[in-house]
């Protein structure tokens, strides 16, 4: 008796599977996925790997599809990026969205013309030893740390206490509107009331 055939539904369903993630090996890069009453290898999943490559892991719990080629699921690879009630899509609408494990988003709405990235919390680091330029109005609030040159095209308003730690050059005029100390061996300008200039006031 000759063997019998599979049947196409066999075979579709030996070919593609549908599953969840169980284990995630993130320093291997491999995941570990259940498809029903099976439980698969450490599996590697798709991502552009290339030239262009990018790390973004799938998660425990994760709906998954399994591609098996040639129906051997050891040869199996993950095709994550399924939405589930366990792991809704963290947007609607027009938007462009990234979001992270610990709820960190990037958004951009092409119709507002808006990007907004909100940390959960930490910090942003940029390094870039060519140098950084912003060419927009800013408003900045919170604390800021920048180590080398920095250059201002603009005017510029600072609400609160500003401490220079090295030398400032002023190239204009300085209007100073309260209390001015300068260190031992500064020269600075006198102005009387009427706007006449003075002498110099040279401090001890």
């Amino acid at each position: 008796m000759s063997a019998r055939e599979p049947h196409p539904n066999e075979t579709i369903g030996d070919l593609m599977r549908f599953g969840t993630v169980d284990s995630v090996d993130l320093e291997a890069g491999f995941a570990v996925v259940k498809a029903g009453d099976v439980t698969t290898p450490p599996l590697r999943w798709f991502t552009p790997a290339g030239g262009f490559s990018i790390w973004c892991p799938p998660s425990v719990g994760e709906q998954v599809l399994l591609v098996c080629p040639e129906g051997d699921i050891e040869a199996a690879v993950i095709m994550h990026g399924i939405f589930s009630d366990t792991n809704p899509p963290p947007a609607s609408g027009l938007r462009l969205v990234l979001k992270t494990p610990d709820g960190t988003t990037i958004d951009y709405d092409p119709e507002a013309h808006k990007l907004t990235m909100t940390l959960s919390g930490g910090s942003v680091e940029i390094v870039a030893p060519a140098g950084v330029s912003l060419i927009a109005d800013m408003d900045v609030q919170g604390n800021v740390t920048i180590t080398g040159d920095l250059t201002v095209s603009g005017g510029g308003d600072i609400a609160g206490d500003l401490s220079v730690d090295g030398s400032a050059a002023v190239s204009g005029n300085l209007a100073v509107d309260g209390t001015s100390t300068l260190g031992q061996g500064a020269i600075k300008p006198a102005m009387l009331s009427d706007g006449t200039p003075a002498t110099k006031v040279i401090a001890k």
